[in-house]
């Protein structure tokens, strides 16, 4: 009899029927013997495409018969040249991609998907290879208090951008899909200023699988195959703080390359926490790292709260 398969997840963990689990998504289908593994299946999903799915389908049949999960990557081309952030009329062929694959695949395969993949590409295409009016910038900044000089301003606002755009995606999709973005770093030097650009205040509605970078910049990894899989088997019990963009600035990322490295050095696992979930995400943590002077007095009132809770704080 095929097992049936259910998926789950909260910040950092991901479950099957409610136990956790630590999936190694496969680009290609092998044999596997661990239900909590499986294998991506790509669903061409451009503006040109079809959205001819059997060959996709046949396969998802194969991986139920190998009790295997899938993790559907919808190519819509989100890294290619052709990607216009503002043409909604290729925003509206994503959704009726979208709105088949909810119709003829999640109905039969929803029990074996692990999740959907969104985006595969370099971080720099995301935060620079689409056009953005500069007032559309500059009333951001204004709506977040955000100065414009910042060298880090529109960098922050590029990606949330494109974070809004991936957070329209998601709303398409049945709301027990996990929605995942594969993001490849490994031309960026500052490990501080990526904390920043891809906090979980940001990206709050994806989860991201990071390439070329430190295992704690994301509980996901992406490999050169293509493949997923989980970063930690025994989690952290210590966590950075990462600040609010406001109080973001080079200097600020710049101690925190500083502190990761002197973390590094001690041999220290630790995670990431943005500073706007502290509440929801410093279960078992014992020891939370913040930045002196980085910290908005909303954050002050929540580690106050995690110190009352016996959790310490570490100011850097």
């Amino acid at each position: 009899m095929t097992q049936t398969l259910s998926y789950s997840a909260d910040h950092i963990r991901f479950y099957h029927n409610q136990k956790q689990i630590f999936p190694s998504i496969q680009r290609e289908s092998d044999s596997f013997n661990d239900g909590s593994q499986g294998v991506v299946i790509v669903l061409p999903s451009r503006l040109d495409c079809d959205l001819n799915w059997e060959a996709a389908f046949a396969q998802a049949e194969q991986c139920v018969q190998n009790e295997q999960s899938i993790l559907w990557h919808f190519d819509f081309g989100l890294e290619e040249d052709s990607f216009d952030i503002n043409d909604e009329t290729q925003f509206l062929s994503f959704t009726v991609a979208i709105d088949l694959f909810t119709k003829k695949i999640w109905q039969k395969f929803d029990k074996n998907t692990f999740g959907v993949c969104l985006y595969q590409g370099d971080l720099s295409f995301a935060q620079q290879g689409f056009k953005i009016e500069d007032s559309h910038f500059f009333e951001w900044c204004e709506e977040k208090h955000q100065d414009s000089q910042n060298p880090l301003s529109k960098s922050m606002f590029s990606l949330g951008v494109f974070a809004e755009y991936l957070h329209r995606l998601i709303s398409f999709f049945p709301d027990t899909v996990i929605p995942f973005a594969c993001v490849d770093v490994s031309a960026w030097n500052s490990v501080g200023l990526l904390s920043v650009l891809l906090s979980k205040q940001r990206f709050e509605h994806v989860y991201l699988a990071v390439r070329g970078a430190k295992d704690y910049l994301s509980p996901v990894r992406w490999d050169h195959s293509g493949a997923l899989s989980c970063v930690w088997v025994n989690e952290p019990n210590d966590a950075v703080c990462i600040p609010e963009d406001l109080s973001c600035s080079p200097e600020v990322c710049a101690r925190l390359d500083a502190l990761f490295e002197r973390l590094e050095a001690q041999q220290i696992p630790f995670r990431l926490i943005a500073e706007g979930r502290l509440t929801e995400e410093w279960d078992g943590i014992d020891r939370l790292y913040v930045l002196k002077g980085a910290v908005s007095v909303q954050g002050k009132r929540k580690l106050l709260g995690f110190a009352a809770a016996g959790g310490e704080v570490i100011e850097s």
